[in-house]
C-alpha cells in the first residue's frame, strides 16, 4: 500500500492511499474515516449498525504515515447518520478503513 503526501496549504502529511474519493483524514486525531452514502426511502436506525465478514489485509506501522497508531480502532468502528432535507431521505454509513488486533495493523 503506497503513502500519499496531502497537503493543506504550507502544512503537508502522509497518508495510507486508497481508491475512492470517500476518505476523510481527521488531522485532531490523525485517523482517516470512510464514508459511504445510501440513498434509502427509509431511515436506518442509528444504533443498529452491524458489519461481519470484513476482508482484511495485513499493513505494517511505516505504511501509517503520519497517522497516529494509538487512534487506530480495535473494531471496524461503524455508525450510521440520517438526514432528511426537501424530501431526501440519506443515510450515511462511516467506519474505519483500517483497524488493529493482537496479531497487527490491517486495512480493508
Amino acid at each position: 500500500m503506497e503513502k500519499t503526501a496531502v497537503s493543506f496549504g504550507s502544512y503537508k502529511i502522509n497518508i495510507p492511499q486508497f481508491k475512492g474519493s470517500s476518505y476523510q483524514y481527521h488531522p485532531s486525531q490523525k485517523k482517516l474515516i470512510y464514508t459511504l452514502k445510501l440513498k434509502t426511502p427509509v431511515l436506518y436506525p442509528e444504533n443498529s449498525t452491524q458489519i461481519t465478514n470484513v476482508v482484511y489485509e495485513s499493513i505494517s506501522t511505516a505504511q501509517l504515515g503520519d497517522l497516529e497508531p494509538e487512534n487506530i480502532p480495535k473494531k471496524i468502528a461503524a455508525s450510521i447518520r440520517n438526514t432528511q432535507s426537501r424530501g431526501v431521505t440519506q443515510s450515511f454509513l462511516s467506519l474505519s478503513p483500517i483497524v488493529k488486533d493482537e496479531y497487527g495493523i490491517k486495512k480493508k
